[in-house]
């Protein structure tokens, strides 16, 4: 699984070309809550932030990023340098983060796993890939009572509630066949952190990230 992560950005760049299902020219960005609702509950805890994701700052050092997270385990990550937090009690659930740090040892990339479907796992391949679907239209709820996201790849995706959006997934990814989806989540335009959702299938499996990069 290790290897898988610093293939990621070669697949998603290969499926970036496909189409998935339907797909309109424009581009659609979802709002937050309507006037008048609260935005953000105070009790709630914050997954995504200006500055990072969690309790995890971009630009932070390596001991710093070890001391954060209420982290029961790390473990090194030798093909990109950096480790994992194997557990982490997100507002999503417990979910596995990665870090990856510049050449000054600072972190530059966060990457937390919503829904890893790799073939090895014994789940039956029928019920992967609905859970998977079910796990990133939860994450992207979850990020969008804070945010806006947007996407060039199919806007209709955001349109859809959860039901439509299993099922969309599930006819697109059938057969194995590759498949995307990625969305923006849109920040203060000054800002300098980038953070986005990665929703993907292929003959491999199918995952589901969240991304914090600089």
């Amino acid at each position: 699984m290790v290897r898988f992560f610093i293939f990621l950005p070669l697949f998603v760049a290969s499926c970036a070309g496909k189409t998935p299902l339907r797909v309109l020219p424009e581009t659609s960005i979802l709002h937050g809550p309507e006037l008048g609702q609260s935005a953000v509950q105070p009790e709630s805890p914050v997954l995504l932030h200006a500055k990072g994701l969690g309790p995890w700052r971009l630009g932070m050092s390596r001991f710093d990023v070890l001391q954060a997270g209420d982290c029961e385990r790390f473990t090194p990550v030798r093909v990109t340098g950096g480790f994992e937090c194997l557990s982490w009690d997100s507002p999503l659930g417990v979910r596995r983060v990665s870090f990856v740090f510049d050449a000054a040892y600072r972190l530059e990339k966060i990457q937390m796993w919503l829904y890893d479907g790799s073939v090895e796992s014994e789940q039956p391949e029928a019920q992967k890939r609905t859970d998977w679907a079910r796990e990133s239209f939860q994450a992207i709820a979850t990020v969008r009572m804070h945010h806006q996201l947007t996407s060039t790849v199919n806007p209709t995706f955001l349109q859809m509630d959860e039901s439509e959006f299993v099922q969309a997934l599930q006819i697109g990814s059938a057969d194995g066949m590759p498949f995307s989806l990625n969305f923006k989540v849109q920040g203060d335009p000054a800002a300098t952190t980038r953070q986005w959702l990665s929703v993907i299938a292929s003959p491999q499996g199918a995952y589901s990230f969240l991304f914090a990069a600089r």
